[in-house]
């Protein structure tokens, strides 16, 4: 896989906890399970729809020596697919598809973090921030992950869900 989102893989990895329960959505080959998995004693599934990136997944996870589970499936169905919540989710969203951030709150626990990876234009930056947080979304840190096009760039954000009073 690309070298390009290293660092992120990196820290990432070194971000996660021992025994928490991890879901690398759009998992494709495992450039963020694999080094989750060797870093962290941890329970991580992945999921994607491709299933011959599965595939390579699973010869990956076997030449590293690691335990996962992959799923092969939609990430549209994953509030079926998913009767447990997850203590954090890595989500390399595909280009133009942020509308999966709001399909992980119901299988996120509480206090949970997601590392969401987006693609922005620099003129919606600012924007699609307020809308995060207008959504409920805490941001614990955002960074510029990389240019990927002329005036676009890719941007992760850690989020957590605010916490509402009752």
């Amino acid at each position: 896989f690309s070298g390009k989102l290293g660092y992120e893989r990196a820290r990432i990895a070194q971000s996660v906890h021992d025994g928490e329960d991890v879901l690398v959505l759009f998992c494709g080959v495992g450039p963020f399970l694999i080094p989750i998995k060797k870093k962290r004693d941890v329970s991580i599934t992945g999921l994607d729809i491709n299933p011959v990136a599965c595939r390579y997944l699973l010869k990956n996870a076997a030449l590293n020596n690691i335990e996962t589970d992959i799923i092969i499936g939609d990430a549209n169905s994953i509030g079926v697919l998913f009767k447990k919540r997850f203590d954090r989710i890595v989500m390399p969203t595909p280009y133009g598809q942020d509308y999966f951030l709001n399909l992980t709150v119901p299988i996120l626990k509480p206090c949970g973090i997601v590392h969401f990876y987006t693609f922005k234009k620099d003129f919606e930056f600012m924007h699609f921030k307020r809308v995060l947080e207008e959504r409920g979304w805490h941001i614990n840190s955002y960074r510029n992950a990389g240019g990927v096009a002329p005036r676009v760039n890719r941007y992760v954000f850690d989020l957590e869900r605010a916490q509402t009073s009752t």
